[in-house]
Formats: C-alpha cells, sequence, structure tokens
C-alpha cells in the first residue's frame, strides 16, 4: 500500500487542521459512499486520511436538514451548541466539546473561531447570517494552535461558499411557511472570459412573523427580517495563478430575542405585580415560559450591517504554491432593549456596536517528493497579522418608577447599602462608551513527514503576539452597589489600558494506516485565547471597591486517540475519538446576582468519546448517526470569585447528545422525477444553563428535536418541490438563560415548530 499523501491545491482557502467523516457530512450516495474532500491542512485530503478530529457538512445536507443559520448545525454535530441571546449575530455563542465564551461580553473574542471563505472573525456571531450558496461547513473540534489565525483555543467552525466556476448556470428558490414566513435564495454563475474570468452572485431574504407575544400591545418578538448579497469574481489568467475576490454585504432589521420570566424571583409579586399594573402591564405570574407570552413596557428591536471585502491569490510557481489573503471586515449594530424584562418602567437600554478589522494571510506550501531515508514531506510556512477595532455605547434614559424600585430595596436592605448607593445624575439616567484596539502577529509552520508507506508524522508550531488598548468612559448611572439589572454606578473608567501577551502553540500526531481502510492516530495539541482589557460596565470596578480590568489569556491543552474507518466495500465508515482537553485561565463571565464579574479560572476541563457513523445499506439509502458524551465541568475547589463553582457541568454542555438521520432517494419509474424522504433526530441531556453553572432554576432538561422532508424533484436537478418542518414535534426547551435578581430567572426560547414548501429552480 503506498501512504495517501496530501497535495497542494489552487484555490485552497480552508483553515481546517485536521478531519473526521461526519455522520452529517455524506451527502446521499448510491450504495458506495462518496468520498469526501476538504481543505483541511490547507490543502486537499480526504476526510478518513486527517489525524483529528472535524466534521465536514456538504451542500446537499445543507439543503436536506433545512439548515438556515449557523444555529441550525447543532441539530446535526453532537459536540457543537449555538445560541443567540439578544441582538443576532453580535451575541452569538457557540460552544464546542462543552466548552466556549460564556458571555457576550464585547470585549471578549470567541474560544470557537469562525471562519468564512478563509476569513477570521473576531466574534463568533459575526457573520452566520443565512446560509446561502453553501459549499460545505467545516467544524473543527479541540484546540488549534498552528494554521488558524487566532483565538481557537476550543476549537473553529469554517463556512465556505461556492466558487465561481466556467459554465453558465443559476438557480431560484422561494420558500413559504407558518408564521408569515417568505424566503428568497438564488444565484448566477456567468462566464465573462472564457477560461479566464468568472462571474458569481448569490443573495437572499428572508423575513418571518415573531413567535413570542406581548399579552399588553399585541406585539411580537423574536421575528426576522434580513437580506445578503455575495459577489465573486475569479480571474485565472494563467494555470499557474488564480485570483478570487469576495465582496458581500447582509443587514437585518427585526426584534432582538426576547426572554421569557422562568422562576420568581425574591420579590416578584409584591413589587413588580402593582408597578406593572401601572403602566397598563401586567406580571405574567406563576411564570409560564410554554405560553410564549411576555409584558413589556418598551420594544426589543435590533439592527445591523454586515459587510467586507476579500482578496484570495494563488501562484504556483513549480516547487510551491504561494498563498496570500487579505481583507477587510466592517460591522455594526444597533439594539433597544427592555432591560428589565417585564412591563415595569424601570431599565430601557439602546446599545450601538461597530467593529473594524483588517487581516492579512500569507503562506507558501509544498511538497517534497524524495527525501533522504523518508517516503516525502508535505510542507506549509506562513505568517498572519490583524488589526481590530471596536466601540460601543450603552445608553440607560432614566425611566419613570425607578426611583420606585431603588427607594424599595432603599428600605429593604437599609443600612446594608452604602451611603453611595444611589448617587447618580439627578435624572437617573447616564451612559457609557467603551472602545478596543487589538493587534495581532503571528508566524507559523506545519508539516507531515511521511516515515513508511504506513506511518506518518504531522506537527506544527506557531508564535502568537497579541497587543490591545482599551478606553471606557463612564457617566454614572443610579444603581446598588456595582450593578444591578443593569444599573450601573461609580465605575472607574479606563485610560488607555495596555495588554500585551506572547505565546507559542503547536500539535503533534502521529498517525499509521494499518490497513487502505483503518487509520489510528494519536494527538496533542496546545491552544490559546488572548486576554485584555475588560471594557464592559464594571470592569475596573468603582471608587469603593476597585477591580483589575485586565483578564489573562486563556490557554488549552488537547489529547486526543482516534480510529477512522471504512468497510463493508466502502459503504460505511466508523470513527471514534477519544480525547481530554484542559483549560487554563479559562475566561468566565457570570453574575452574581448584582454584578456581572469576568475572572480566569484554572481547572477547566472537557474530555470524552465521540463517535460518528455513516451506511448505505442499499442503493438510494443513507442513514448517518453521532453520539458524544462530554464530560466539561470545573475541578473541585474552583471559584469565580463569589461562589465555589465545585465540581459542576461547564454552562451549556449537556453530558450527552447526538444525532441520527436517514435519507432515501427513489426513482419513480419512467417519469423523470425523483421522490426524496429525509428525516432527522437530535437529542441532548440535562443541560445547566446560567452562566454561573450553580443555579437550580436554569436548567433545561433532556430533550429531542425532529425534523423532516419530503421533496419531489426532476432527475436531472432541474426543479424540485419539498414539504417540510423543523422542530415537528413543537418541543419547548430553553437555550439559554440568567437570573435576573428581582423578577427571577429568564429563558431564552428555542424556535417552535416551523414547516413550509420550498420550490426551487436550475437552470
Amino acid at each position: 500500500m503506498v501512504m495517501k499523501t496530501s497535495k497542494t491545491k489552487l484555490g485552497s482557502i480552508a483553515l481546517l487542521t485536521a478531519g473526521l467523516v461526519s455522520a452529517a457530512g455524506q451527502s446521499p450516495a448510491y450504495g458506495q459512499l462518496d468520498e469526501i474532500i476538504v481543505t483541511a491542512q490547507k490543502r486537499e485530503q480526504n476526510l478518513q486520511d486527517i489525524p483529528g478530529a472535524v466534521s465536514a457538512v456538504s451542500a446537499e445536507t445543507v439543503r436536506m436538514a433545512g439548515l438556515l443559520t449557523i444555529e441550525d448545525l447543532q441539530t446535526l454535530s453532537p459536540s457543537v451548541s449555538v445560541s443567540s441571546v439578544n441582538i443576532f449575530g453580535q451575541s452569538t455563542i457557540i460552544n464546542m466539546r462543552g466548552v466556549g465564551t460564556s458571555s457576550t461580553n464585547v470585549g471578549l473574542e470567541s474560544a470557537v473561531g469562525f471562519f468564512l471563505d478563509g476569513v477570521y472573525r473576531s466574534r463568533s456571531g459575526l457573520g452566520v447570517g443565512d446560509l446561502v450558496d453553501i459549499d460545505r461547513i467545516e467544524v473543527l473540534r479541540g484546540p488549534q494552535g498552528t494554521l488558524f489565525g487566532k483565538n481557537t483555543s476550543a476549537g473553529a467552525i469554517h463556512v465556505i461558499t461556492q466558487k465561481p466556476t466556467h459554465e453558465f448556470e443559476g438557480m431560484a428558490e422561494a420558500t413559504f411557511g407558518n408564521l408569515d414566513a417568505k424566503r428568497i435564495r438564488a444565484f448566477v454563475n456567468a462566464p465573462v472570459m472564457e477560461d479566464k474570468l468568472a462571474l458569481r452572485v448569490s443573495g437572499g431574504y428572508s423575513r418571518r412573523d415573531g413567535w413570542i407575544t406581548d399579552v399588553t400591545s399585541g406585539a411580537d418578538y423574536n421575528d426576522l427580517d434580513r437580506w445578503n448579497v455575495r459577489s465573486k469574481i475569479l480571474w485565472e489568467p494563467t494555470n499557474s495563478l488564480d485570483v478570487l475576490i469576495i465582496g458581500d454585504w447582509s443587514e437585518a432589521d427585526e426584534t432582538t430575542q426576547v426572554a421569557l420570566r422562568s422562576a420568581n424571583g425574591p420579590v416578584p409579586s409584591a413589587l413588580f405585580g402593582p408597578l406593572s399594573l401601572a403602566t397598563g402591564g401586567v406580571l405574567i405570574d406563576p411564570p409560564n415560559p410554554p405560553s410564549l407570552e411576555t409584558s413589556l413596557n418598551d420594544g426589543a428591536r435590533g439592527e445591523f450591517s454586515d459587510r467586507g471585502i476579500s482578496a484570495e491569490v494563488n501562484w504556483d510557481f513549480g516547487p510551491a504554491t504561494f498563498t496570500s489573503i487579505s481583507a477587510y471586515r466592517n460591522y455594526e449594530s444597533f439594539a433597544l432593549k427592555d432591560g428589565d424584562n417585564t412591563a415595569v418602567d424601570l431599565f430601557l437600554t439602546d446599545f450601538t456596536f461597530d467593529q473594524e478589522m483588517f487581516t492579512q494571510e500569507a503562506r507558501i506550501a509544498g511538497l517534497w517528493e524524495d527525501p533522504p531515508l523518508i517516503h516525502s514531506v508535505d510542507w506549509l510556512a506562513g505568517f498572519y497579522f490583524s488589526k481590530e477595532t471596536i466601540g460601543s455605547m450603552a445608553n440607560f434614559p432614566a425611566q419613570t418608577q425607578t426611583q420606585t424600585v431603588l427607594s424599595f430595596f432603599s428600605s429593604l436592605f437599609g443600612a446594608a447599602l452604602p451611603p453611595t448607593a444611589f448617587a447618580g445624575p439627578p435624572d437617573g439616567g447616564g451612559f457609557q462608551t467603551r472602545s478596543s484596539d487589538g493587534t495581532s502577529y503571528s508566524g507559523f509552520a506545519h508539516a507531515t513527514i511521511n516515515l513508511t508507506d504506513r506511518l506518518a508524522l504531522t506537527g506544527g508550531a506557531r508564535f502568537n503576539r497579541e497587543r490591545k488598548i482599551a478606553n471606557t468612559v463612564d457617566n454614572t448611572v443610579a444603581g446598588i452597589g456595582n450593578n444591578l439589572i443593569g444599573f450601573q454606578g461609580n465605575f472607574t473608567e479606563l485610560d488607555d489600558e495596555r495588554f500585551t501577551d506572547e505565546e507559542w502553540t503547536g500539535e503533534v500526531a502521529l498517525h499509521f494506516d494499518w490497513t487502505d481502510d483503518i487509520m489510528t492516530y494519536a494527538k496533542f495539541a496546545h491552544g490559546f485565547k488572548a486576554g485584555g482589557a475588560n471594557i464592559d460596565g464594571g470592569g475596573a470596578g468603582t471608587a469603593l471597591v476597585p477591580a483589575d480590568p485586565i483578564y489573562d489569556s486563556e490557554t488549552s491543552n488537547n489529547y486526543e486517540i482516534g480510529v477512522r474507518s471504512q468497510f463493508w466495500n466502502g459503504n460505511a465508515t466508523l470513527n471514534v475519538t477519544g480525547f481530554l482537553t484542559q483549560f487554563n485561565d479559562f475566561q468566565l463571565q457570570s453574575f452574581d446576582g448584582v454584578s456581572f464579574i469576568l475572572s480566569n479560572v484554572s481547572g477547566v476541563r472537557s474530555r470524552g468519546v465521540e463517535v460518528d457513523a455513516v451506511v448505505s445499506p442499499l442503493e438510494g439509502l443513507l442513514l448517518a448517526g453521532g453520539l458524544a458524551f462530554i464530560d466539561a465541568d470545573f475541578d473541585d475547589g474552583v471559584t469565580n470569585g463569589f461562589a465555589v463553582l465545585g465540581d459542576s457541568q461547564l454552562p451549556s454542555s449537556p453530558k450527552w447528545a447526538g444525532n441520527l438521520s436517514g435519507t432515501y432517494r427513489y426513482p419513480l419509474p419512467n417519469t423523470g422525477v425523483t421522490v426524496v424522504g429525509h428525516g432527522e433526530i437530535s437529542f441532548r441531556s440535562r443541560t445547566n444553563l446560567d452562566s454561573t453553572a450553580l443555579s437550580s432554576t436554569a436548567i433545561q432538561n433532556g430533550y429531542s428535536l425532529v425534523n423532516g422532508r419530503l421533496a419531489v424533484q426532476s432527475n436531472d436537478d432541474g426543479w424540485e418541490v419539498a414539504l417540510w418542518c423543523r422542530n415537528c414535534g413543537d418541543k419547548h426547551y430553553s437555550i439559554f438563560a440568567f437570573e435576573g435578581f428581582l423578577a427571577g430567572t429568564f429563558e431564552v426560547i428555542g424556535t417552535p415548530r416551523t414547516w413550509g414548501a420550498t420550490l426551487t429552480g436550475r437552470f
């Protein structure tokens, strides 16, 4: 047997460093499973040949499963959980193997790196809009310390869209569904100069009514109203040079996520009941989230604009290939939110956020085919640079019942409050401005050394340097202590607070092909996520209780073993991965009932086993399944500064998660059409959704979700008519929770049953 070496590929833009056949990643096949090719390790390879853990979700799977956004990905990838807890995109949290960034703090970067067409996005939610014209989604599990841009201490997700081709083609798709849903998607691909220049333009528009009702005003929340467009130009002046330019723009104007009260606080009925009535609203008591009802005195709106341009150049000059990816991104958002989540006229905030980022990656890769003593060396080296500027402003205008609530707690706590607890402007209003400038430099090298025709050693190293400068301005706002249901008070400002750090990261893996179809590997990887200065409200504390605004960088060490196998004449795959990841200085933000506290905690660990299987037992039928056992917890005695976290499971981390799907294609004889049925079920075990991981009222019990699709399509793929449903059983479940202190526990609810029909035409 000859060792299957990878080949460098012009146009390779992926940033993935490891691969594992995914239960979700196979396209429907007839009998023998299709080979899955990914640009892992930044070169084309068969997914089964790569030592590590990544799943690849194909364009066909995206269509069959009805994936609309990255949030839907968790139904196909058991090790991933995604939640959007406020304005879409800006506050999207991605966890992998039970670990992620536990906060919507604008200064924190994500532990799970997000990449779109090779370009790093510093906040995991940015750019995760509608999945239009997708080629595949690659989900990398575990820390990635070599080939990625930065900040991938827990994993990475890479979305790759379709590239222009030199053939004229197009697609138009229209969807209609319940909640008055309407969605249009389309693309057109056109050759401009034969074999030299091609253009591809894609875009979409989505709208849907909300599904949480305000019982007082009749308004609905959690609606959709967004559009996006992407244009790509591929220029290939010679056989050895190609240039890909991508420009995209997306916008949304819709309600933000509204949280529903799921448990009473200390005094909700005594205080909030009468005050709610006074505003013409009601206090929904007892709490009843399954009713999908709320009563707010202020609206909940969100707007965002996300745009950017990138240029990728690939030049094959013989011995090696040079690749350069340059990108500029800008994201702006505005959110108006009823901060107390009740009808009490207590707390309103409007929040603006702006982010600009320039990134540059350059690398050179080649294959040394006949080195002395060994078979070959597949090598790569490069550098990465990024510069990011973020700014935000939060306004807290005084409300008519603010003083009433503060006076109540003054009488309730009395002398327990410091004399300055209610200090602030006469109107009780205020604002905060926050900004941070970050610069990142890194150099990296990576190689696969094929020692024999069966044994190979893969490894790499990266040197990272991070520098950040933070500033905040606080116009004092009336409040109790540092923070009460969002009322900030007497904060210390930051003036050019600086943070600098350097870290070596990397990986090494030994893999052995026992046969053509069975490979085993052992791997170690060291990951890194930069620290910085806490620019969230109260990051530097108050004059009475000062705090160190600097939080340290987060690092991770991952130990992994795995088996990759194919059998039954290529009709089945079975892959098993065992892992242990230890995090040091884990960046944790938690709410103590009064203040948001950002701290570094050591003793965070994730360990478990992942199993993926795919089988095609007969022509036209594909079955796929995945199962993950993940024990992600705090070590005994770990504290976040105000509470001992002990041996509790990390927030938003179920111990068990899995999925099972089936697709069957049946060509109707003598008709020219095929009937395609697709169904999937995913489940997650009991999960604590609160960021402290200690709340007894923020528990989501185990649940299952069922999705289905039935389609009739022409055999030449010219048209398709499909009926579909997601969460077909209308299961009620929560994706995020927090303690509101005064009014109780609040939960962000997962999307209820949606259904509809989709008509697709291709030419």
